[in-house]
């Protein structure tokens, strides 16, 4: 399970399962990418259920 982030010419993929692990981030300041992890760590249970409610139609 991962998810991308996207913001105009940048982007990362963060794996979400087995557990939270960045995969890679081209074109993101360190401070954009702490907020980025800070994000996904504190709503962590609704990223999983959302991807799992997408993914499961």
């Amino acid at each position: 399970m991962h998810i991308h982030v996207v913001k105009a010419e940048a982007n990362g993929k963060i794996w979400i399962e087995p557990r939270i692990e960045v995969a890679y981030f081209h074109n993101f300041t360190k401070s954009e990418i702490k907020d980025i992890m800070e994000a996904i760590d504190t709503t962590i249970s609704l990223i999983k259920t959302k991807w799992n409610e997408h993914f499961s139609k």
